[in-house]
């Protein structure tokens, strides 16, 4: 191994995907699913499936705020509207 793979795989390990964030997403969900249905907790059945619209509202907001970044930047930097 050389010594520009090392640093090359400790980013990899230290990096947070979607996938990741999908599968705690998951994981939290069925838990919460799974205790409901036991009797274990007694919450609404909106506050069980929290995991998912909660994790949807912050999809779409990073999603709009991404684009808006861009637009703003593009246009900054060549003076055209990016969606005309």
């Amino acid at each position: 191994m050389t010594n520009t793979e090392a640093p090359k795989n400790e980013n990899m390990k230290k990096r947070f995907t979607l996938k990741k964030w999908f599968t705690a997403v998951i994981i939290v969900f069925i838990i919460f699913l799974i205790l409901k249905l036991t009797s274990k907790i007694n919450w609404p059945w909106i506050w069980v499936l929290s995991p998912l619209w909660i994790g949807m509202i912050l999809a779409i907001f990073f999603t709009s705020f991404a684009l808006l970044v861009w637009r703003f930047l593009y246009k900054m930097m060549t003076g055209k509207n990016p969606f005309r």
